[in-house]
């Protein structure tokens, strides 16, 4: 029988119990006090679940989220975006993102058969691999000015669909931005260039083990400890990620040097919260 009651997993049964106890403790305990504090007891009584009901409706009314354990979500993603909400992403972005780049994609294709259909009118031997490889370069161009000015039209920054999700898999833990952010202005190929520029370009905690090894699983670094480099897929993206919340980088990155070097437990609660705040304003 005890199989069919359910744990307690949710901050609202804690708090249904907690109240019908506190009732039921008030009524076993008012014959035991003197009568002189009947009165004020009876107040307290009165008073008590009326507080506890007001401050939790002004709790669900303007923090709805913490009412809630992530079981109670249909997946992981519905309880990441209560969480976290535009920096983690919802649906609607990545809907966004995803039209934005098929449009781009779109427009890039129909520019360049219409301009190899042109080259290919007024050259007669286009197979010429000569003539390829600058028609190659050509495409590369159009691929990098059409993605520039889609970008501009949309007015805002932000990564590809599968490159934003990864990003934001980090959000709690802003050490993989900081790797990404040294590999970067580093420009280090292995771990012993990433350990020569630490002086400059602080690296939180154990980065060259479980940090180093999760950005090769999650594919924004390839090869191997000694010879890596950054996808290539993602290069060009990163480093405008990087270009866009410079400034915002440097600071998380000098709160880690602080952090982590200091002795005082005080300095450390105040500078892991400076991360986390501007860990928040970072642009995806």
């Amino acid at each position: 029988m005890t199989e069919k009651i359910n744990k307690i997993n949710n901050p609202l049964t804690i708090i249904a119990i907690f109240a019908a106890l506190a009732e039921v403790n008030a009524t076993v305990a008012i014959g035991l006090i003197d009568k002189d504090l009947h009165s004020i007891f009876i107040w307290f009584v009165i008073g008590f679940p009326t507080l506890l009901v007001i401050l939790f409706f002004i709790t669900l009314n303007y923090n709805t989220k913490v009412m809630y354990s992530p079981s109670d979500y249909k997946d992981d993603k519905s309880f990441m975006d209560s969480i976290f909400g535009n920096y983690y992403g919802n649906k609607k972005d990545n809907k966004d993102d995803l039209g934005i780049g098929k449009i781009s994609t779109e427009l890039e294709a129909k520019i360049t058969e219409k301009l190899i259909s042109k080259i290919n009118d007024s050259i007669k031997d286009s197979n010429d691999p000569k003539i390829q490889k600058e028609i190659n370069q050509l495409k590369d161009q159009i691929k990098k000015i059409t993605d520039q000015s889609i970008i501009e039209v949309k007015g805002i920054f932000a990564l590809p669909p599968d490159l934003k999700g990864i990003m934001l898999n980090f959000y709690r833990f802003p050490a993989f931005y900081m790797i990404i952010y040294a590999a970067i202005m580093s420009k280090a190929k292995s771990v012993d260039g990433l350990k020569s520029s630490k002086n400059k370009y602080y690296l939180p905690g154990e980065w060259e083990t479980a940090g180093l090894q999760e950005l090769f699983e999650k594919g924004i670094f390839i090869g191997t400890d000694k010879n890596f480099q950054i996808n290539p897929q993602y290069q060009e993206h990163l480093e405008y990620w990087r270009e866009q919340n410079n400034n915002k980088l440097k600071v998380i990155n000098d709160a880690f040097r602080i952090e982590d070097n200091s002795d005082d437990e005080d300095v450390k609660i105040k500078y892991n919260a400076r991360i986390k705040e501007i860990t928040n304003r970072l642009k995806f």
